[in-house]
């Protein structure tokens, strides 16, 4: 997740004769900063390439995986019941924020640890595309904060709390 200008200066910052590798996933989303360094490096085809297609994280049967490639081809993502089952894949639909809210603190306070038998503090990551609103990181950190961590216990980074976002 590099952008322009900071590949400007690693390259800058590299010696003549030197040979660079760069390791990634082009299909992550792009840097925060301007440029899709890496994505547009590999459409050029102006460099030697290896894409790794094995995996090896989830079986081949995955819905994640299954729904990965789906996404990656333009394909809507499979969205069908678990029957029950434990499936690895869910999509939950909400236009009203307050109430996808609502359901994200359910979700990771109560249905899945008790589900999956997980730990909402040590197994469990939320994440948002977003800083500012309702479903926004700031908020879900304070919410989720509030929910989980009571004793208000906390850790400081930089100029920022985290339980005092």
């Amino acid at each position: 997740m590099i952008d322009t200008t900071l590949m400007y200066h690693m390259l800058k910052a590299v010696p003549s004769g030197a040979t660079l590798i760069m390791v990634g996933d082009s299909n992550q989303l792009p840097s925060v900063g301007p440029g899709n360094v890496l994505n547009d490096i590999v459409k050029s085809r102006t460099v030697p390439v290896i894409e790794l297609n094995q995996i090896f994280r989830q079986a081949r049967e995955s819905r994640i995986i299954v729904n990965a490639h789906r996404i990656k081809q333009g394909r809507l993502p499979e969205i069908r019941e678990s029957g029950g089952n434990l499936g690895d894949f869910y999509f939950i639909e909400q236009e009203a924020p307050d109430k996808a809210l609502q359901i994200i603190m359910e979700l990771v306070c109560s249905r899945i640890p008790q589900r999956f038998s997980m730990d909402p503090m040590e197994d469990i990551q939320v994440l948002s595309p977003m800083h500012k609103g309702e479903l926004g990181t700031e908020n879900l950190n304070k919410k989720l904060q509030n929910a989980l961590n009571p004793s208000k216990m906390e850790l400081v980074r930089g100029a920022r709390s985290d339980c005092d976002l």
